[in-house]
């Protein structure tokens, strides 16, 4: 970019279920995504980042409930919510099976209700969410193919049995850069 080199973390969409399955040395995979979005409260609008995950990103990171269950990202019409957009939203109410309505960067229109409330983050995470959903939820806005070696998504995180279990993954990840390549002309 502008002359420098930059590196990101992109992946695609089918790597999380091919290394769960080609690796018995991986515990646990999540995928996320984050899209652009706003929403909408009675006649208020707010512009927000809404995140995708599949079930175990919360088996995989510590982000206690402070209401609610994880069991919400299983749902594509249940969102969580941290604990400050939820005290933004509906100050000293409840927000448990409180309607959301959101609208998409791409302009699917979709009403979520509130499943979870996030306990507070410390202030040394390193990463965070303000509204997430499940992963599947991607299907219900449009994204349809998840096995598209194309589409690329924020990150895919994987939880090792073993920690030394790393060099076999890393050893043999050339065949999913061969995937990818394929499926794209402009990486040929």
């Amino acid at each position: 970019n502008n002359g420098e080199e930059q590196i990101w973390g992109n992946t695609p969409i089918p790597l999380a279920e091919a290394l769960l399955n080609d690796f018995p040395q991986i515990e646990n995979v999540t995928r996320v995504e984050m899209r652009g979005s706003k929403v909408y409260l009675e006649d208020k609008v707010f512009e927000e980042l809404v995140y995708f995950a599949d079930p175990s990103y919360f088996d995989m990171f510590t982000f206690p409930l402070a209401e609610g269950s994880t069991a919400a990202l299983n749902d594509p019409d249940a969102i969580i919510l941290n604990a400050a957009l939820a005290e933004k939203y509906f100050k000293e109410e409840d927000a448990i099976g409180k309607a959301l309505t959101i609208v998409f960067d791409n302009q699917v229109k979709k009403v979520f209700t509130v499943k979870g409330v996030a306990a507070p983050f410390p202030e040394n995470v390193g990463f965070k969410f303000d509204i997430i959903t499940g992963f599947n939820t991607l299907t219900s806005i449009g994204e349809t193919n998840q096995n598209d070696w194309t589409r690329h998504i924020r990150g895919t995180f994987i939880q090792l049995q073993e920690k030394a279990n790393i060099e076999t993954i890393v050893t043999n990840m050339g065949k999913y850069i061969a995937l990818q390549n394929a499926a794209n002309d402009d990486l040929k």
